[in-house]
């Protein structure tokens, strides 16, 4: 498209992916630049402007910039996923979060219905210092449904619902959204999760805090990894074709670090980010592709630099780790492995046997020296090397306690098409320096 064309209102509402009754108001309210041609004085908006307007968060304000979640203060606006594996695990955080509004005089909304939605109001009824009715007839605290199934017709209603709520007190707006219930309000599963990605663009305009709910015992690996994908590397998506727009800043913090600017000593470099060792990271991966973005440079870096590296794999997945590495420049994979700098592990036994093969193995590669030791595990791979999935997931959680003792990178890769939601859950759980981190360079 040529960058000095104008956009009619159709023609914005396609790039930026929203209903053109958006684009009229946020061109009337002055959010979107605009100007006015011919006789009919017809808007005509910029493609530099559209492309600002997605990237642009609008500073904060008096009414308040952070909102309590979990006794976090986060900033607004601020749009969240939360996980949980139980009925008591899913109003943890949100209860608190609602009754807070309600008490502050904020507009609260939740998007769930039927059974889900009396539990919420069962709860909330109980909250000292909640008048829920009260809260319910002064549209202080409404129950969203969506109607239509379409991803247009749900944003159109958000901001129909936004407009109101701030035209009669501009204040912070709370909402969370039940992802089980909202996935009935829509034709699919993959139409609801473009929805999540709709909202997150229009979400940016508004005061809002959101909680997008997932049960993880109702969604697969593959669906918590598409919603969990920040993205690695940041980019704005434009036009008809969604079409992808990229800052050079990012493009030069993205690519892989020069030599000459390798990471110093107690940190390593894993997604171009230099973090701090010791680690222990979880990423996950949908594709026989991403499960080797970052492990391979990972292991290859740490043969070029003569740091023990350990891959914990078996069958094909390790036929295609020995491929990928030999073919890395600079990395004689024979002579590394003949040299003790690049060792294959069979785990055997239970968790406390694997763990103490783990601190004999390093402790022999610290013998001589002491260095970085980089490690690799593939836990579907892992996973057959014990006697179940749980016993797996108990080493996962004492290697957590055990590995801190060492000058370790650890990377337990999961293939999120052979594991439940639960099981992913309480492996995150069990991987905290993941949340320290721009999390989007683990989602593959």
């Amino acid at each position: 498209m040529d960058a000095e064309r104008k956009l009619n209102t159709r023609e914005a509402a396609r790039f930026l992916r929203v209903s053109e009754a958006s684009i009229r108001r946020w061109s009337d309210s002055g959010l979107l630049p605009s100007g006015r041609v011919g006789r009919r004085r017809e808007r005509r908006f910029a493609e530099a402007d559209l492309i600002a307007f997605v990237e642009h968060v609008p500073s904060r304000n008096s009414l308040g910039s952070t909102v309590n979640i979990g006794g976090t203060a986060l900033s607004i606006p601020v749009h969240l996923a939360t996980l949980f594996s139980s009925d008591a695990g899913g109003l943890r955080l949100t209860i608190p979060f609602f009754a807070e509004g309600i008490r502050l005089g904020q507009p609260c909304f939740l998007v769930a219905d039927g059974s889900l939605a009396e539990r919420y109001v069962e709860a909330l009824g109980q909250v000292e210092g909640v008048d829920l009715e009260a809260a319910m007839e002064s549209d202080l605290f409404s129950l969203v449904v969506f109607s239509g199934g379409r991803v247009g017709d749900a944003i159109a209603q958000w901001e129909g619902n936004f407009a109101t709520s701030i035209a009669r007190r501009p204040t912070i707006i709370r909402i969370v959204g039940e992802m089980v219930a909202e996935r009935t309000m829509f034709a699919s599963e993959e139409e609801m999760l473009r929805y999540e990605e709709a909202f997150e663009v229009m979400s940016k305009r508004y005061p809002l805090a959101v909680m997008c709910q997932y049960d993880v015992r109702r969604f697969d690996g593959p669906a918590l990894l598409r919603w969990s994908d920040s993205g690695l590397l940041r980019a704005a998506r434009i036009g008809r074709r969604r079409e992808r727009r990229f800052h050079e800043s990012d493009l030069l913090a993205f690519g892989e670090l020069p030599p000459s600017k390798r990471a110093p000593i107690g940190t390593v470099n894993v997604g171009g980010m230099a973090i701090p060792v010791p680690v222990h990271l979880a990423p996950l991966y949908s594709t026989d592709e991403g499960r080797l973005r970052l492990t391979v440079p990972f292991l290859a870096e740490g043969i070029r630099l003569g740091q023990p590296g350990f891959l914990v794999a078996n069958g094909p997945v390790l036929a295609t780790y020995l491929d990928a590495l030999g073919a890395q420049a600079g990395v004689d994979l024979e002579r590394a492995q003949k040299e003790g700098s690049f060792t294959l592990v069979a785990l055997q036994g239970d968790g406390s046997a694997a763990i103490a093969q783990f601190e004999r193995m390093f402790g022999e590669a610290l013998a001589t020296r002491q260095t970085l030791i980089r490690l690799v595990g593939e836990m579907a791979c892992v996973r057959t090397m014990f006697g179940s999935e749980d016993e797996m997931l108990r080493f996962e959680e004492a290697f957590e306690v055990m590995f801190r003792r060492y000058q370790i990178a650890a990377i337990c890769q999961y293939d999120v098409r052979m594991f439940d939601g639960p099981s992913l859950l309480r492996m995150l759980k069990a991987h905290p320096d993941l949340f320290g981190l721009r999390s989007g360079t683990f989602f593959n």
